[in-house]
């Protein structure tokens, strides 16, 4: 199956990301960038300095770097969640907790 394909099979990608934001309450402090592919997108708030990349499809997955004067580090070292379902609001916003938890702790 290819990657169009596959993110037909879920919410799009920027969908999920404005969820996460909202559940983090990022509303005024992130901003969502679309990804290479369909099923991808990126939310950078600079202001705490993180971004979280979004894998999105019939599962989702989500990841996170930093942010250092305006360019996106690598992600984190074993920063990339589980397979989370796209409909469980709660499992998503908890999924971009985590990863940014582990960013923040490979940074230090």
């Amino acid at each position: 199956m290819d990657e169009y394909a596959v993110a037909m099979q879920g919410p799009s990608a920027h969908e999920v990301a404005q969820r996460i934001i909202a559940g983090l309450e990022w509303l005024e402090r992130a901003r969502v960038r679309a990804g290479a592919l369909p099923h991808q997108a990126r939310i950078v708030n600079e202001a705490e300095g993180v971004w979280i990349g979004i894998n999105g499809g019939a599962t989702v997955t989500v990841f996170s770097g930093l942010v250092e004067a305006g360019r996106y580090r690598d992600p984190a070292p074993g920063s990339e969640s589980g397979e989370v379902s796209p409909d469980d609001d709660d499992a998503l916003v908890a999924a971009a907790r985590a990863v940014l938890d582990r960013a923040a702790k490979s940074a230090q």
